[in-house]
């Protein structure tokens, strides 16, 4: 665990920096920005650090909003890793009102794949969830 603690502290140094040279080079709302807010948010959960990661997705979902769209793939990914958050969190209502999102927006795409993810993320929140 130590090893991987240690990989996460590195990943999050080098893309704290990206992201800073991202932002000054391209502007705050450009979809690279959104790459590596998202990074971030991902490498923040698996060290726990919830309020950190929130808000590196909450972020990086506004930007990708915006430059993609509110049906592109990347949104529904990152409403899928902010639910993914709220839910190891135990914020389950919230966790499973963003994965439906995702899921609609995968069934337009007809991503296979993520369908099948985000369906046995709705699975486990739907039981979590009633305790």
């Amino acid at each position: 665990m130590k090893g991987r603690q240690k990989k996460y502290d590195k990943a999050c140094v080098l893309l704290d920096k990206t992201l800073k040279i991202r932002v000054q080079i391209l502007g705050m709302e450009h979809e690279a920005v959104a790459q590596a807010l998202y990074s971030l948010g991902i490498i923040f959960s698996k060290r726990n650090e919830v309020d950190a990661s929130l808000k590196a997705l909450t972020d990086c979902l506004s930007i990708r909003q915006l430059q993609l769209g509110f049906d592109s793939v990347e949104t529904a990914d990152t409403l899928h890793a902010i639910g993914q958050c709220l839910g190891n969190s135990g914020d389950y209502e919230h966790a499973l009102n963003l994965w439906n999102e995702a899921l609609e927006i995968y069934r337009k795409h007809g991503n296979q794949g993520k369908l099948m993810a985000i369906k046995r993320d709705l699975d486990l929140g739907h039981k979590l969830s009633e305790g």
